[in-house]
């Protein structure tokens, strides 16, 4: 498992009702629980786009890794185009500084300024642009950016475990990583996991086989 799939410990009272929810999992089956948990924390920690969505792609991914970089422009395209695909995005920051006063400063933009910042704030990290410089153009204030985004810092090293315990629990082991399920009635067999750099046809291939799952 890459080193930024194992972020944290797995003990703790935090993760102790997650430990028992992944007790139940036992694969592809139950994409629909770990949809349910995941969204859960909408307007908390979990930048939601498209929210009614009839398909849920999960976008796993860190803004100093390549091959996200390379998706990046595809996800935001299809997040544009189609309304019928709810992404739910979940950061993974990797050990460095960079990525995980990103991942906090991405959490203040997704709860100051809503969808738009934060798809602007996603471009914008992954085409090179600064921090600071984003959140600048996104109107978000950064007047003192160690203490502002402290209280990010927590939140954000619970997601980044929590989404590691299940990586591991699928098997993830790249990024970026892509789980694709019906949001309302996920069938097994119907259900996709890709990982890496996909094209756009893959990705809605998976998401047309996700949809027989409704």
């Amino acid at each position: 498992m890459n080193k930024h799939l194992i972020i944290g410990s797995l003990l703790g009272a935090f993760l102790l009702p997650i430990i028992s929810l992944a007790e139940e999992l036992t694969g592809l089956e139950n994409l629909k629980m770990l949809g349910e948990y995941y969204d859960s924390d909408k307007g908390d920690i979990t930048p939601v786009v498209n929210p009614a969505g009839k398909v849920r792609v999960m976008v796993l991914y860190h803004y100093q890794c390549a091959d996200c970089a390379k998706m990046a422009p595809m996800i935001l395209k299809l997040a544009k185009n189609h309304p019928d695909i709810r992404f739910v995005f979940k950061n993974l920051p990797d050990e460095s500084k960079q990525s995980l006063l990103a991942a906090q400063a991405e959490l203040m933009v997704w709860l100051n300024g809503g969808e738009v910042a934060f798809l602007n704030y996603y471009a914008d990290l992954f085409s090179g642009i600064s921090i600071d410089e984003s959140f600048r153009k996104n109107g978000v204030p950064l007047l003192d950016k160690e203490s502002q985004l402290r209280g990010f810092q927590n939140a954000n090293e619970k997601l980044a475990t929590t989404i590691a315990f299940f990586a591991e629990q699928f098997n993830i082991q790249t990024l970026p990583a892509l789980i694709i399920a019906s949001s309302e009635n996920p069938v097994a067999q119907n259900n996709s996991i890709l990982t890496g750099v996909v094209d756009e046809k893959t990705l809605l291939a998976a998401v047309e086989k996700a949809k027989r799952g409704k």
